[in-house]
């Protein structure tokens, strides 16, 4: 029997297949390698398998005034596993940004990193509906 991330692995691979026709000009896909051993989450990615993983830098804007490299620069890889996801993310931010002391209490207008999946490549608002996983 597969696992949940194997069967959600298999559904995501199925949608990119299904969805290339539609999928929107300069938009680009990351294949994530499966890790092939445990994947210890302690902020040490000694692991071989990160050694697969490209990394991909964080280099889209959405909200707020321009920003130089000394201000922020971000990159990040991904692995999968049968136990899940596995994201290993560097981020330099020159302030720590943290307006909102209850981290349930709109975070994202604090420094933080969200992350976003959208399954099917329809791009567009995900806000108030199920069109990504956050």
């Amino acid at each position: 029997m597969r696992s949940f991330i194997e069967r959600t692995v298999a559904v995501l691979l199925g949608l990119a297949a299904s969805a290339e026709a539609t999928h929107l000009a300069g938009r680009t896909t990351y294949e994530a390698p499966r890790a092939g051993e445990a994947i210890r989450v302690d902020g040490v990615a000694d692991e071989s398998a990160w050694s697969k993983a490209p990394w991909r830098d964080i280099d889209q804007q959405w909200l707020g005034p321009d920003y130089e490299p000394e201000d922020f620069t971000g990159r990040y890889k991904v692995l999968w596993s049968p136990a899940g996801l596995h994201l290993l993310v560097e981020v330099v931010d020159d302030v720590l940004y943290d307006a909102h002391r209850d981290p349930l209490v709109r975070y994202w207008d604090d420094d933080c990193l969200e992350i976003f999946i959208d399954p099917d490549f329809s791009g567009g608002d995900h806000q108030y509906n199920h069109n990504a996983w956050a």
